[in-house]
């Protein structure tokens, strides 16, 4: 999505004032901060910095859509 786009407004902006939203504006930073998190658990600084765009497309929403899944519970 191009720069200033609703998305990056949704994600990254303050929130207006009096404004309700579902997600919590700047949301975006934490977000992209959990999903760098946990691929360098699997990969380097250095192999996150050169890969190309679909393949990181790849990984985020593979990241996100793991994300809501619910811990493993424990072995009884």
């Amino acid at each position: 999505e191009p720069c200033g786009g609703a998305a990056e407004r949704r994600f990254f902006a303050s929130r207006s004032a009096g404004e309700n939203a579902a997600v919590p504006r700047r949301f975006g930073y934490y977000a992209g901060w959990r999903i760098v998190r946990d691929l360098t658990l699997e990969m380097t600084a250095a192999d996150l910095l050169t890969l190309d765009i679909p393949t990181t497309q790849r990984l985020v929403h593979s990241s996100l859509d793991d994300a809501h899944l619910p811990a493993a519970q424990p072995f009884r």
